[in-house]
Order: C-alpha cells, then structure tokens, then sequence
C-alpha cells in the first residue's frame, strides 16, 4: 500500500477531504456561537469594565468591533487545529 505524504496524490486529495469537512461542520457550531443569546449583555458588561479601569469606557461599536474579533480568531484557530492534527498525530503520534 503507498504511503499518502501531503504532497502525493493521496495526500492532496485526503488534505482536501479534511479540509471540506472541516469547513462544513464549524458552520453550525459558528451559528450557535455567534447568535444572540443570554450572555450577550454580561459579556458587553465584561468587556466594559475591564477596558474602563484600565482606560476609557468603550462605544457600541468598539466593543462590536472586539467581539466580533474573538469570535473569529477562534474559529480560525480551531479550524487551523483541525487540519494540523492529520500531520501531527502522523509525525509525533504513537509509533508502530
């Protein structure tokens, strides 16, 4: 059996496959994350008090501005995780 390496034919098409399927099911946890629900005020609360203390309150929109940041950089992260799990639980994972 041929080994798949990332830049083989098998490893292109099983980087793709992941990547698909990746994509396709952080778009239903990214909905639920990203609509409103009950902790929409305590977090605009949170964030308020922490950046008056330390400076200024925050306007509407630059607390939009910073939510709307962390829930993107998350995402992002977790799917970049994804993908990278394939090569290192291959590379640096239990061994035969």
């Amino acid at each position: 059996m041929e080994s798949a390496t990332l830049f083989s034919a098998n490893g292109i098409r099983l980087f793709l496959l992941g990547w698909i399927l990746t994509a396709i099911t952080n778009f239903p946890a990214a909905f639920t994350h990203t609509s409103v629900n009950s902790a929409v005020l305590k977090m605009n609360e949170y964030l308020n008090d922490s950046y008056t203390d330390r400076y200024r309150p925050l306007d509407h929109y630059e607390v939009s501005l910073i939510k709307s940041g962390i829930n993107s950089v998350w995402y992002v992260g977790q799917v970049a995780g994804a993908m990278m799990s394939p090569y290192v639980c291959d590379n640096w994972g239990r061994k035969r």
